[in-house]
């Protein structure tokens, strides 16, 4: 998720090396405080609509409109604006008689009107003719007028609610998922780019010429080594443009190759250096020991190892579980290949895989070296953020740790990763079940007061309240101001209770 240029903040000046760019990074706590204010608010404002969510607060709260637009993508990569459906929003009873009518979607509702005003109103309704026409329409249909004009807006961004998918992020993990993505972004735009690496040679070479092979890339060997025992190599990795003179295509592959070079080669890069182009202008970014270590590169994940990166695992892993999908034994999992980093306080994680069911995202982590499991062990401990996929024999290395862990023989097993998947991501109640929590409390009781509307709406304040349920199911309930909702059967109740008592 490399950022928008509009969102790009940066800085460049004349080097030795030519025009150096430099992508802003956060080396301080200065916006701790502002982030976990925005952390905050995106949780009071989880599962309620986009409508009413004020974006404008936060751009202003951090001052500077960029590094406000990007912080506000990291926080994206948690909070996300979900999509409800009929099934989400109606009980099981209203949702079944709907599809019995063909009518799935807000668009076939639509239809359905349009259908009905070409019938009987020659094309054409006024707006003082729209309530008796869509009385009309519900007369057929186990909905309200008022139900009817929500459910037909339920496709609209503006009704879209905000989900989160997994656990709190912390201000820090911000920080850092900005830093990163701040010199991806810079990264994604490379010709040219050469890395002085450190390590067991041939393992390297291996695992570049794989990882060539799997992104499409093409590299050269700027200094190889005389012989196997050697431990220094110099190489480039080369960009390419797209047919519309634009390298961020092709450089987003190469910035995965490199990832997943470091991740499976930690401490393997020692210095390099990106020629980019961005906008027409050709400049050059300078990857140090600490643009490195933003980049996932640390000492203390781990030392360099004789194993080699391949792709072989995520090709029989990705068959196996197409295969599960169309037995439907996936419990609704769907698996996507190569997704977005993992980025946290404690280092850069590269997924193989990236397990989908609504809102929920969960990494699953295949390491392929020795030094790749070990990299993940520190990070994700006690996170409960993602699946890792190993052989048995690594099980030891993973003792005490509080990380969802499938082990395997030969090949991952998909039915064991499902399971672990359902043991420690169940699948989440939608945002809008606090309606059907409505229902339920005032079925049973038939009344809520207002303090249990304010936990339950999320509403900050007891005037958010009214408006929240103007239209919801108002033939049958009734809001009272400082008091509560009450069926019409209770308010009849609680009136003769009243004339009883004077």
């Amino acid at each position: 998720m490399a950022l928008a240029l509009s969102d790009f903040k940066k800085t460049s000046r004349t080097t030795d090396l030519g025009r150096q760019l430099y992508p802003y990074q956060m080396r301080d706590d200065r916006y701790l405080a502002a982030i976990a204010y925005a952390i905050s608010y995106y949780e009071q404002m989880l599962g309620r609509q986009r409508a009413e969510f004020d974006s404008a607060t936060l751009l202003e709260f951090f001052g500077d409109p960029k590094l406000a637009r990007g912080l506000v993508a990291c926080l994206g990569r948690t909070y996300r604006w979900h999509q409800l459906s009929f099934g989400e929003v109606l009980s099981a009873e209203v949702w079944a008689q709907l599809q019995t009518c063909s009518l799935h979607t807000p668009a076939d509702l639509r239809a359905q009107l349009y259908r009905y005003i070409n019938h009987y109103n020659d094309g054409f309704l006024l707006p003082e003719e729209r309530a008796d026409a869509l009385a009309a329409l519900c007369a057929d249909l186990p909905v309200t007028p008022s139900e009817l004009e929500y459910l037909m807006q339920l496709d609209s961004e503006e009704r879209a609610v905000l989900v989160r998918s997994g656990p709190t992020p912390e201000a820090a993990d911000i920080i850092a998922l900005y830093n990163f993505h701040s010199l991806e972004t810079a990264l994604r735009h490379t010709r040219l780019l050469t890395l002085n690496l450190s390590g067991p040679v041939w393992p390297l070479l291996l695992s570049i010429r794989n990882l060539a092979r799997r992104y499409n890339l093409h590299y050269d060997l700027v200094e190889g080594p005389r012989t196997l025992f050697e431990q220094q190599l110099v190489v480039t990795w080369h960009g390419k443009k797209d047919a519309l003179g634009s390298w961020s295509r092709h450089g987003r592959r190469l910035v995965r190759a490199l990832l997943r070079l470091l991740a499976a080669h930690p401490d393997c890069a020692k210095a390099g250096v990106a020629t980019v182009s961005i906008v027409g202008k050709t400049q050059v970014v300078k990857l140090s020991a600490r643009e490195l270590g933003t980049l996932g590169v640390a000492s203390r994940a781990a030392g360099q190892g004789p194993e080699v990166w391949e792709s072989g695992l995520d090709t029989l892993l990705a068959s196996a579980w197409s295969r599960a999908t169309s037995k439907r034994t996936t419990a609704d999992w769907r698996l996507r290949r190569d997704p977005e980093p993992l980025v946290l306080e404690r280092g850069v994680l590269v997924p193989n895989f990236i397990a989908l069911r609504g809102p929920q995202r969960v990494p699953i982590f295949l390491p392929a070296t020795a030094a790749g499991i070990s990299a993940l062990i520190e990070p994700l401990d006690g996170s409960e953020a993602a699946v890792v996929v190993v052989p048995s024999e690594a099980a030891a290395a993973f003792a005490g740790r509080h990380i969802p862990l499938v082990l395997y023989n030969d090949t991952p097993d998909v039915a064991a990763i499902v399971a672990t998947l359902e043991q420690h991501f169940p699948a989440q109640a939608a945002a809008s079940d606090r309606w059907s929590q409505l229902e339920a409390l005032l079925a049973e009781h038939g009344f809520v007061a207002e303090d249990a509307l304010l936990e339950l709406l999320g509403c900050r304040s007891t005037a958010e309240i009214a408006p929240l349920l103007q239209g919801w199911n108002s033939d049958s309930v009734q809001f009272v101001p400082g008091l509560g909702l009450c069926t019409h059967a209770k308010v009849r109740e609680l009136g003769a209770l009243l004339a009883r008592a004077a």
